[in-house]
């Protein structure tokens, strides 16, 4: 290894080694100014004179440090320590994916949660020119406290007009994509889209829908055999989640969705119990926007309902204009509007002011309050303090308490 537990590097001191892949390690340091850990990753030595990788190894420094996304682990520094390159990453407490699901598949909804973040960031990376071109399951982690982040761009790509041709690229056989395989083609986000199919399909199963044989085996496998439905795997799913699965890993890029916001909003609207027996009122549409901003509404508020996704546990709130969520504490005077003190708050980690709904201008807001344990909607982090506008059938996340949000009459 290139660096060992107890050196310095720089400002870093060493303390534990986190993981080793193909051509790099990434180890756990100490930052003493700034009292924090972080995550180093570096190149073998046998690596650093390779004029290939050491270019990865700087796009990738280029490439993260222009993302911003919650979703996406951020990159705090890029240096040499004699003459070994290394990143300077935020340090994630938790495990990969692949890790995680040493254990089995997961529950449709914790896909759904994973997915939703997941989808973001490549969503976010994408419309900023930015192709991952090499996802799977070890390359998402998981914190403790529920957050989801998108690491190891190393091969990511940045578009040149159109899109970008592929040699065969060097990534993982089990999550690339048919074009990417066969190579000599443009890609596009629509490859990416596949990986992520695939990681969908094996967070659902436990399994991964190509396995048999060599690496050429498996590539041939994604150019030209029908994977196999995941309810074969797993019952619980569905035939909806089947399909839509089944379509994300479509041979033809052209019968795959148009982007990965389509393919995670679909997948999580197949995922949603159904709707509550009460009328929808849709804040997309302006004749409601008009009659929520009329006075009467403006007394009473908008009823809400919302379904906790595990438990099936209703809550439905009105007539107020704004509700805190979190959970009371008998030794404190404030009790929220939504208090999950009785339904194992603490333990899922809600914060007694953990965030705010409030209706402005006939839509719907959801501002996490500088909370514990954070908040996300449909898998994507909030920035505490910073409105986040709700759609009908939205997923919402206290900490590890999940539920849906209805607008109802």
């Amino acid at each position: 290894m290139p660096f060992a537990v107890g050196e310095t590097i720089g400002t870093y001191r060493i303390v534990a080694t986190l993981g080793e892949g193909g051509t790099a390690s990434v180890f756990k340091a100490y930052h003493a100014a700034l009292d924090r850990y972080v995550a180093l990753k570096t190149l073998y030595p046998a690596f650093k004179d390779d004029s290939t990788f050491l270019a990865r190894f700087q796009r990738e420094a280029r490439v993260v440090a222009k993302l911003d996304h919650p979703n996406i682990v951020p990159i705090y520094d890029f240096a040499e320590h004699e003459g070994v390159p290394y990143l300077v990453m935020k340090f994630i407490e938790g495990e990969t994916l692949a890790t995680h699901l040493r254990e089995g598949s997961l529950p449709v909804v914790e896909c759904s949660r994973i997915l939703g973040a997941v989808g973001a960031a490549l969503t976010y990376a994408h419309q900023h020119g930015v192709l991952h071109r090499d996802l799977k399951s070890s390359d998402l982690l998981l914190e403790n406290d529920g957050n989801v982040y998108l690491s190891d761009f190393g091969l990511s790509r940045i578009k040149a007009g159109t899109g970008v041709t592929s040699g065969l690229v060097p990534g993982s056989p089990y999550y690339m994509s048919p074009e990417q395989g066969r190579g000599g083609v443009e890609l596009d986000e629509r490859s990416d889209q596949y990986s992520l199919g695939v990681v969908l399909y094996e967070m659902t199963t436990g399994q991964l829908p190509f396995t048999a044989g060599n690496a050429f085996s498996i590539i041939q496998d994604h150019l030209s055999t029908p994977p196999p439905p995941p309810s074969l795997a797993n019952r619980r799913i569905t035939r909806p989640l089947d399909e839509v699965i089944l379509r994300a890993l479509s041979k033809n890029p052209a019968d795959r969705f148009p982007n990965i916001k389509t393919f995670v909003e679909t997948f999580q609207k197949s995922v949603a119990p159904p709707r509550p027996a009460t009328a929808p009122i849709r804040l997309d549409d302006a004749a409601t926007r008009e009659l929520l901003m009329d006075p009467v509404w403006g007394l009473g508020g908008v009823p809400l309902m919302l379904v906790h996704q595990l438990g099936k546990v209703s809550f439905e709130l009105k007539g107020r204009n704004e509700y805190w969520l979190g959970r009371s504490e008998p030794s404190r005077p404030f009790k929220p509007e939504l208090d999950l003190a009785g339904h194992q708050g603490m333990e899922m980690g809600v914060s007694r002011k953990h965030g705010v709904l409030r209706l402005e201008g006939g839509r719907l807001y959801y501002t996490d309050m500088k909370s514990s344990n954070g908040s996300r909607v449909n898998g994507v982090r909030l920035r505490p303090e910073i409105p986040m506008l709700l759609k009908d059938g939205d997923e919402v996340c206290l900490g590890r308490f999940v539920f849906r949000i209805y607008f109802a009459l």
